[in-house]
């Protein structure tokens, strides 16, 4: 692994898009299709090198124009909580926020498996958390993106009235206010043509969630998005607490060695929920804008503001350059 300098191009990563969905729902196809090999084990511009999932952001060029698309980690991710998850984005968001002179984001692109053949109740959450993040405001930069079209026959008439069902009834009131949706259909020239779309508008998008925390130095807990998950934290925290006080008090009756050790693992198990629920309760409370105000020099090049991020973010910054080469930036 050669070590280079990143190129001095101020002007290189103007532009950014940002890439959202539920896991599974397209995005690292995208990704990779828009530009080859930027998986989301080691590939990507600038990536967590270690943790569960991460947001990514990768470097690509349409024509003369370069563009930084974030990839971001997926609610109803198995390996992280949607706090945790939400957290992660609202930290980049607001970095990128404070850095708008350098990178300036101009749209949210949502994915969604099309071959899903209906919403569910996680589905609609994450929808609904989407929204709130982005605010009514920024409705007219998204741009609701199906995916996987490739396994199933679009001429399918249940195929057609699922399409339908997404515009008329879950994505109405966004498409009322100005999003739109389009087809990705599994090709670097599709994937370019989407991106194109939002790069094209004139101005910049700020987000619900970056005027939040940073200009109203709210808590997490307290933004729109952040609303939708505090009660199901503190659901989570309350019943964890019941079932370790259930099966301590059945453990104090319980004579059998056997019986113990299964009630003794049951009790860690519920412990491991309560501690998981609290670190979520904890993240919620903090302030993310206004901590990130304090550790951000705006001053900076955008190669200096992307490194900032990610080491206030708590990770080693993995670097693709133009020609490929890899280097760590610890």
């Amino acid at each position: 692994m050669s070590s280079r300098r990143l190129p001095r191009d101020r002007d290189r990563f103007a532009n950014m898009a940002l890439l959202m969905g539920s896991t599974g729902s397209g995005k690292s196809r995208f990704i990779n299709k828009l530009k080859e090999g930027a998986t989301l084990e080691s590939h990507s511009l600038y990536s967590y090198i270690e943790g569960t999932s991460s947001c990514q952001i990768v470097q690509t060029r349409i024509g003369r124009t370069n563009i930084a698309v974030v990839d971001s980690p997926g609610f109803n991710d198995t390996r992280m909580s949607d706090t945790e998850v939400l957290a992660e984005i609202a930290s980049v968001l607001s970095c990128q926020y404070l850095l708008e002179n350098k990178l300036k984001l101009r749209g949210i692109l949502y994915l969604r498996d099309i071959t899903k053949a209906r919403m569910e109740g996680s589905d609609v959450r994450t929808l609904e958390l989407f929204s709130k993040l982005i605010g009514k405001e920024a409705f007219p930069h998204v741009v609701f993106v199906t995916t996987k079209w490739g396994l199933l026959d679009e001429r399918s008439l249940r195929v057609a009235e699922r399409e339908m069902e997404l515009k008329e009834d879950f994505w109405k009131e966004m498409i009322l206010e100005g999003s739109y949706v389009t087809r990705f259909q599994d090709t670097k020239d599709s994937a370019e043509g989407i991106i194109s779309q939002i790069v094209g508008d004139a101005n910049p998008v700020i987000l619900q969630i970056q005027h939040e925390l940073v200009d109203k130095d709210m808590e997490l807990a307290a933004t729109s998005a952040g609303t939708v998950l505090a009660p199901i934290v503190e659901e989570r925290l309350g019943a964890s607490q019941t079932k370790i006080q259930r099966f301590q008090d059945r453990l104090e009756g319980e004579t059998n060695n056997t019986r113990q050790s299964s009630v003794l693992l049951e009790i860690r198990k519920a412990e491991k929920e309560r501690d998981q629920a609290q670190a979520d309760k904890d993240r919620l409370t903090k302030k993310v804008g206004t901590d990130l105000k304090s550790r951000i020099n705006v001053s900076e090049t955008w190669q200096g503001a992307l490194r900032t991020i990610f080491t206030v973010l708590g990770a080693a910054l993995s670097v693709v350059s133009v020609t490929g080469t890899t280097c760590i930036i610890m």
